[in-house]
């Protein structure tokens, strides 16, 4: 039961031809042991447990020991537990104890295989094991499940024994290593059973698909599969999943997969497909490659019946292509009627909508769309459905808890139905066709462009209102005074005198100075020579009334003609109350848009498009913070002046503008300069057209957070794991080397400690990595201090080395300046290392091209970085199995400057590498100046 370090006593010194007997018939020993061990392993018959069982007792009866058993343990908890056990000793299956009392503890701790032939005589000897079981020899070592703690291998015995020698260390070590790897095979077996017995068992639709050099033959569907084609499995093995496809299935969902397969990438679409019996339906599909060393070999697919959420997306479309004509509807009627008309012609129900007559307090049927009777009575206010519906200010379904009828038709029976309230409009009630249902979905969009419909009642009301505002002022003349030249009211009409709330002749006599606004009445006098002209201009005002209330009035002096009788300025007067609530509302709206634009978090710009060039009209504030401008003169600037544009996935930026030109919505990915250096967007461009003019909004999304998490769990998925695992091989391969029996070559122990080390070395690269990308905290600073410091260390630890140093960035700080040092202490010590036997590096300082940050480049005539790993490192290259950077040096610089804003560029050199540092600089305050 466990060790932890134990000095090792080696066997007898051999004679002249290197081993002494006993040593040689250990060894024999020992091989017949492996042989036994190979056998074990290979023999297709035995299950997991019986391989354990047979590898423990291969080891005890070679160690000479009665113990030999694996077990399970958990060091947070301090529990030790036997899983497995062969021998009469002391040690059975089942046994639990505290780690912390077993000889495994120490091996736990120090992470080696121990060794101890007789505890008694050292530290061992105060274990609790010792004390409660008496075992006195002990060698065992760590098992590890994909690179976890799983528990440890022991053989033990109550006895002393002789000192074990170097090959039954070498079996030991064996054992650990095989019965590990018979622990991860069998976890992971069942978790394959586990998986396919989900995919079995799944609702999806599941496929699997081989790359033949003929198609994409089926290999397996799963039961999900079946019952969502109704084909049967022995139908479509062989068969490829074109089979479901048909006459309707559009060719462009064709080709997207056969690009997709073609490329070796994967896709998703909606596509529409037909069962064996010929019913159509639409399947969304998910097609994914499964690569085996870079190559795809097969296709995992994933198929689901979406034709009701297709059909539904199809409807609202339809629905609300239709309601957008509400809006440029002149009177209520005519909404009323459009709105009817589009959901009996889209949805298939009849609609009734119903306008509340205040004088009547009724609900009258205006508009009715549908099968059914039109000659539909007034309802009141409470009665039935729709009078519910009005009263509640909520929707109300049929069949309902209402007195009597629907208020949806007439005398015909409605079986199912649902009324939305209309504001203060009315109602629009809907009703099934006979035999059918309304679902959760249908009643959800109905109340939805309900808000549509009373958005379009309320404009077409302050449009009726506006009209009869504009009769009043044609026909309303009768609100009229005559005001002679020492601005005396001579004559005043009743109608006036009533709106100012005066007596007639109370009103006759009294100056207008009283009335009139001094502003108004001074822009009066000044126009009194173009009155005398001929024209007649209009003033917004106000006229103080007799309680002393000022109401808004509209007011047009015109001079009497020449000879007319009454000597002075004809004065009209128009009430314009009702005209200044519609400009309060469309001001309202106005306000409402603009707050939510200038709130957005996102920024967003508005375009307008002249002679086909998209010229800046407005932007929020989190566009100008994020690039850097500012509102005064952006109006009329081309957007690229604006906005510097470093690269665009799969799309050219010009393209983007001429599809937006055309009225097209876009999206696309792009990298931008912003003041914190190139950040990621996802851009979408929203077109509209007003008088004729093209303009859009554009929105960009930064993601650049998404895109550098991604990039990190690429590089410690694929490559750390896949170097450690290399440098391990080699680790194992050397231990092989040492267990033979003669003619050992001492380099192989050189190389497993070099391998070794360099597992250590990798494991510290992605600490500081991980450390540095967690956001452990760092404050900006002056670079050239970090730059000479990083410098002197390298001097330090490579005398031979020639490390200069020539520039300065003084008075310049950059943001997270402590981070810098990892990164040039990498760059530093790869072009040493990579370099000859007096290798020579220069690093300099200065400013970036563009001139607004700092550069710091890294030189070296060393033999250069290959093609490939910059590639990889740059972005430039997919990271795969086959195409990955083979060390952390490379990707702690380019990751940890991203992390900080900036980015890391290898320029071409004619000897050796050349690597730039480019990064942003930063205000005193720490933000971005």
């Amino acid at each position: 039961m466990g060790p932890g370090t134990a000095d090792r006593t080696d066997g007898a010194d051999g004679d002249g031809d290197g081993r002494a007997p006993g040593e040689l018939a250990s060894l024999r020993r020992s091989h017949e042991a492996l042989k036994e061990l190979y056998r074990t392993s290979a023999n297709p018959t035995l299950d997991t447990e019986e391989r354990i069982e047979r590898m423990l007792r291969i080891g005890r009866e070679r160690l000479g020991v009665p113990n030999g058993h694996l077990a399970r343990i958990d060091p947070e908890a301090d529990e030790y537990e036997v899983v497995h056990a062969d021998g009469p000793g002391a040690v059975t299956v089942g046994m639990e104890v505290d780690l912390s009392a077993t000889y495994c503890d120490r091996v736990v701790r120090s992470g080696e295989t121990a060794v101890v032939a007789d505890v008694v005589g050292t530290d061992w000897e105060t274990a609790p094991v010792y004390e409660r079981f008496g075992l006195r020899c002990y060698v065992g070592g760590e098992v590890r499940v994909d690179g976890e703690l799983y528990g440890t291998v022991c053989f033990s015995g109550r006895e002393p024994r002789e000192p074990f020698t170097d090959d039954e260390r070498t079996l030991v070590e064996l054992l650990v290593e095989w019965i590990g790897n018979e622990v991860e095979r069998n976890r992971l077996e069942r978790e394959r059973r586990v998986r396919t017995e989900a995919i079995e068992g799944a609702a999806s639709a599941i496929t699997i698909a081989e790359n033949a050099a003929d198609g994409e033959p089926l290999s397996y569907v799963n039961s999900g599969f079946e019952e969502l084609t109704g084909y049967d499995r022995e139908e479509l093995l062989g068969e490829e999943c074109t089979v479901l496809q048909g006459g309707a299935t559009d060719p462009e969902a064709r080709a997207r997969f056969r690009r997709a397969i073609d490329a070796g990438e994967p896709v998703e679409t909606e596509v529409l497909n037909y069962r064996a019996d010929g019913t159509p339906f639409w399947n969304e599909v998910q097609l994914s490659p499964v690569r085996e060393d870079g190559e795809v070999v097969r296709y995992v697919g994933t198929q689901r019946d979406v034709t009701d959420r297709v059909e539904r997306r199809e409807a609202l479309a339809a629905l609300l292509d239709r309601t957008r004509t509400l809006l440029g509807a002149d009177s209520t009627d005519a909404v009323a009627t459009r709105a009817a008309g589009a959901f009996e012609d889209v949805l298939g129900y009849t609609c009734v909508v119903r306008l509340y007559d205040p004088d009547r307090g009724t609900l009258d049927p205006t508009a009715v769309a549908g099968d059914r009777e039109p000659d539909l009575p007034p309802i009141r206010v409470g009665e039935s459905v729709a009078g519910a519906a009005f009263e509640r200010g909520e929707s109300v379904a049929y069949p309902a808890d209402v007195e009597s009828g629907t208020g949806l038709v007439g005398r015909a029976e409605v079986e199912e139905g649902l009324v939305v309230p209309l504001g203060d409009h009315g109602t629009l009630g809907l009703a099934a066709a006979p035999g059918g249902s309304m679902d959760a979905f249908e009643g959800r969009i109905a109340e939805i462009l309900a808000e549509t419909v009373r958005a379009a009642l309320d404009r077409a009301d302050r449009r009726e209102q506006l009209r009869r505002y504009e009769r009043v002022v044609e026909t309303g003349r009768d609100m009229v005074a005559v005001v002679g030249p020492d601005e005396e009211v001579r004559l005043a009409t009743s109608a006036l005198a009533g709106f100012l709330g005066y007596d007639r002749e109370h009103l006759e006599g009294r100056t207008v100075d009283g009335l009139v606004t001094d502003e108004v009445l001074e822009r009066v006098r000044s126009d009194i020579g173009r009155m005398e002209a001929g024209e007649a201009p209009t003033y917004e005002t106000t006229l103080e009334t007799a309680d002393g209330e000022r109401r808004p009035v509209e007011i047009q002096p015109s001079r009497a003609g020449p000879g007319d009788e009454m000597d002075g300025t004809v004065v009209v007067v128009r009430d314009i109350q009702e005209l200044q609530r519609t400009r309060s509302d469309l001001a309202a709206e106005r306000d409402r848009f603009s707050y939510l634009f200038e709130n957005l978090a996102d920024p967003v710009a508005e375009v307008e498009y002249v002679d086909g060039e998209p010229l800046v009209r407005a932007a929020n504030g989190a566009f100008l913070r994020t690039f850097g401008v500012g509102g005064d003169g952006l109006d009329g600037r081309h957007v690229y002046d604006v906005i510097e544009v470093t690269e665009a996935a799969d799309v050219d930026p010009t393209e983007l503008v001429e599809r937006v030109r055309d009225g097209e919505a876009v999206s696309a990915a792009l990298r931008a300069r912003t003041v914190e250096g190139v950040r990621d967007f996802r851009f979408r461009a929203v077109p509209y057209e007003v008088d004729g003019t093209r303009r859009a909004f554009g929105i960009l999304a930064d993601v650049t957070e998404q895109r550098r998490r991604r990039r990190r769990l690429e590089v410690l998925n694929r490559v750390l794991r896949h170097n450690v695992r290399n440098q391990l091989t080699v680790a194992k391969g050397s231990a092989e080397m040492v267990a033979r029996s003669e003619g050992v070559d001492p380099t192989d122990a050189d190389r497993l400690r070099d391998a070794l080390g360099e597992i250590g070395t990798l494991s510290e690269k992605a600490r500081t990595l991980e450390r540095v990308l967690s956001g452990t905290a760092a404050g900006p600073g002056d670079p050239d201090r970090v730059v000479r410091e990083v410098v002197d260390d390298r001097r330090a630890a490579h005398p031979d080395a020639t490390v200069e140093y020539d520039g300065t960035a003084a008075d310049v700080s950059v943001p997270a300046v402590e981070h810098l040092r990892p990164v040039l202490d990498e760059l530093l010590e790869n072009a040493v290392e990579h370099g000859d036997a007096e290798p020579w590096v220069r690093v300099a300082t200065g400013t970036t091209r563009a001139g607004d940050g700092v550069a710091v480049v890294v030189e070296d005539d060393g033999p250069g970085i290959p093609e490939d790993e910059r590639a990889v490192v740059a972005g430039e290259t997919e990271i795969t199995q086959l195409s990955h950077a083979t060390g952390l040096g490379l990707w702690t610089a380019t990751m940890v400057v991203d992390s900080m804003g900036g980015e890391v560029r290898f320029d071409p050199s004619g000897q050796g590498s050349r690597i730039v540092v480019e990064l942003p600089a930063v205000g005193s305050d720490g933000d971005g100046s």
